[in-house]
């Protein structure tokens, strides 16, 4: 049996803005114990918009509004969580 890491904690944000001032220019799950991450982000119509792994969304050539997503994480445990929700974009 391996090392276990008993540390895992998770927040996903519900809002960012892409609009260059440095301030909540991405999204991205941030937490403890986090080893990498997957996200897709759908449109209204639920079609892809983005997805990457263990990349920030930067919500390039998008609109403001309010996007779905569907984020996989897996922990230094080899454990995956799996979140589902709604982000928005602001302009």
């Amino acid at each position: 049996m391996g090392i276990q890491y008993p540390t895992y904690s998770v927040y996903i944000p519900n809002s960012f803005s892409p609009d260059y001032d440095m301030i909540n220019e991405s999204f991205y799950p941030i937490g403890i114990g986090v080893l990498s991450y997957d996200i897709t982000i759908y449109d209204r119509w639920g079609g892809v918009v983005f997805n990457q792994p263990d990349t920030p969304w930067l919500a390039e050539d998008v609109a403001q509004g309010i996007y779905t997503y569907i984020i996989n994480i897996k922990d230094y445990n080899d454990q995956i969580y799996t979140y589902n929700g709604t982000i928005r974009v602001i302009r």
